[in-house]
């Protein structure tokens, strides 16, 4: 049975969350792209990663929609690469929180896995003003790819 809608308000919100669904913004914090940058990183290696946890493959769950996601290096492949902490909300937001290669650090101790859930918990509070008003400051980063 089709159903025609009369209320022009109503088109619009389902009309508006049609285009908005699968719409993922992606971006990386100041710290990481650094990191990234310093290990010869792309927004396209970045944006693979992406795909794969928008596929399902996320990796490690932290909590606070936070993920652990390996990520090989050139000449390393991914078991002797780098980890990501990556905050990931499928077909709405996604932000490089942290990186570091696997010969630096082993694992992320408690107390920073718990400061990276409440950056989380912070960043996913911010509306879409204030998230543009931290690209403008350059403390949050688009990934183009």
């Amino acid at each position: 049975m089709e159903k025609t809608l009369t209320d022009p308000a109503i088109e619009v919100t389902i009309v508006t969350k049609t285009i908005a669904r699968g719409m993922l913004e992606k971006y990386k914090n100041k710290h990481f792209a650094k990191w990234a940058r310093n290990e010869s990183i792309s927004d396209k290696d970045l944006s693979r990663i992406l795909e794969e946890m928008s596929r399902g493959l996320l990796g490690d769950r932290l909590g606070a929609h936070l993920y652990k996601k390996r990520m090989g290096l050139a000449g390393r492949g991914k078991r002797g690469g780098a980890r990501t902490i990556v905050l990931f909300k499928q077909d709405e937001i996604a932000l490089f929180l942290y990186g570091y290669s696997k010969n630096e650090k082993d694992t992320l101790t408690t107390g920073e896995e718990e400061q990276l859930r409440i950056v989380a918990k912070e960043f996913m509070r911010l509306s879409a003003a204030q998230r543009e008003k931290l690209k403008e400051e350059g403390k949050l980063i688009e990934i183009k790819e």
